[in-house]
């Protein structure tokens, strides 16, 4: 039983870290897109850019503070 939770909780370590990573991955490629000039972005795409960029890196926080969390809690099942 308790093997199984703790399985369980280990997946979902690896998720989160694999979620994190690729938010993080995405939100450096809009913020590339904010970067580069061009003449037909508007204010309103790079705005969009820029929040869209803002949130998958607070998504991305949220998910390594979850993984925290998870492994104190492996390691407090573990003693």
């Amino acid at each position: 039983m308790q093997s199984e939770y703790i399985k369980s909780l280990q997946a979902k370590v690896n998720d989160y870290t694999r979620f994190s990573f690729i938010l993080i991955c995405v939100s450096v490629f809009l913020y590339i897109g904010v970067l580069i000039p061009n003449e037909d972005k508007g204010s309103l795409q790079i705005n969009l850019l820029m929040v869209t960029t803002f949130l998958f890196l607070v998504l991305a926080f949220y998910f390594f503070r979850k993984v925290i969390s998870l492994k104190r809690e492996i390691q407090n099942i573990d003693s």
